[in-house]
Formats: C-alpha cells, sequence, structure tokens
C-alpha cells in the first residue's frame, strides 16, 4: 500500500474510496483521484509501491463476497505490470508465477487456475 496509508497518516472513513478513505486503483485501467495524493490508475499503483503479485490476485482476483474467481485472476494475471516492467520473457512469467505458487499455501483452485494461466503464457 502506498506509504501514506502505511504511516497511518490517512485513517479511512466511512466510504470504502476516497475522499473518504482509501482503496486501490480499478484494474480496470480508470482514474482515481486521492486528492494531494493525486490521480492513480492500477499501472501506476503497481509500478511505484512494487505491489507483489499475491497482493494484486488477493485484492482483485475475489468477488464481493471475498470469493476467488477465474475471470478476475486471470484479469490480475494479464494487468499485472510487474511482467512488463521488467520486460519478462513467457518462460520468466512461468518461473515468477510458479515462485508465486510455492511461497503460500493457496486454495487448491486458485493453484489449478494459475498453472492453467501459466500453461497458456507459453504457448
Amino acid at each position: 500500500m502506498p506509504p501514506f496509508v502505511l504511516s497511518g497518516s490517512m485513517h479511512p472513513g466511512s466510504g470504502p474510496c476516497p475522499p473518504n478513505g482509501w482503496c486501490p486503483p480499478p484494474l480496470d485501467g480508470s482514474v482515481i483521484d486521492y486528492g494531494i495524493q493525486g490521480t492513480w490508475t492500477f499501472d501506476r499503483f503497481v509500478a511505484e509501491y512494487n505491489v507483489p503479485l499475491w497482493w494484486a490476485v488477493r485484492q482483485y482476483g475475489v468477488d464481493h463476497d471475498m470469493r476467488f474467481q477465474k475471470n478476475l485472476v486471470y484479469g490480475v494475471l494479464d494487468r499485472y505490470r510487474y511482467f512488463e516492467a521488467k520486460e519478462a520473457t513467457p518462460q520468466e512469467k512461468v518461473s515468477a508465477l510458479r515462485e508465486y505458487l510455492g511461497l503460500y499455501n493457496l486454495p487448491s483452485k486458485l493453484v489449478d487456475w494459475v498453472e492453467e494461466y501459466a500453461t497458456s503464457v507459453t504457448v
């Protein structure tokens, strides 16, 4: 998260998004205005704060009931600019995805989806 959120200098208000609180920029590429912190997009947020893949999948890969959804997880993996910023080859992308799977005790459904996605990257 941005440092101003982590430092506690901006306390969430009654709303889920600015100006009453903080929420991550939308995955769809639209802009969100954080007032004095400026306007942000998902791509800028991921690049500037080096957002880890696990956080992006957990934040954006779930529905309103906090359940992982395949189409949302794939959307995160498609948009996650870490790969593009590093100009990763398909093999490097797959390696990063496998590392992600190896670091955490993820639900089997999520593991299957990420492995399926990794297979499609190398095809």
